[in-house]
């Protein structure tokens, strides 16, 4: 799915890639009702659960430890 593959796109160029991105979506954007859920979501908790699979989120959470060693960061979770 293009939407959700655009959306993980997103995501790992926030989080992973560090770069402040101006997401805008209006209601010409709306192909499927799901785009309004996923939106929603987004706006209220910040993430979709089922966005990445497992694998991915320990793959993404990996990279976040690799640039926290090497920034010289400490995990403190």
């Amino acid at each position: 799915m293009e939407w959700l593959d655009d959306l993980r796109n997103l995501y790992k160029t926030l989080g992973l890639d560090n770069k402040k991105i101006v997401f805008s979506f209006s209601d010409k954007d709306i192909r499927e009702e799901s785009f309004i859920e996923d939106i929603n979501n987004i706006l209220n908790v910040g993430e979709l659960t089922s966005l990445f699979t497992a694998e991915d989120e320990d793959d993404n959470h990996s990279e976040i430890e690799m640039q926290l060693k090497k920034a010289k960061v400490r995990d403190t979770s």
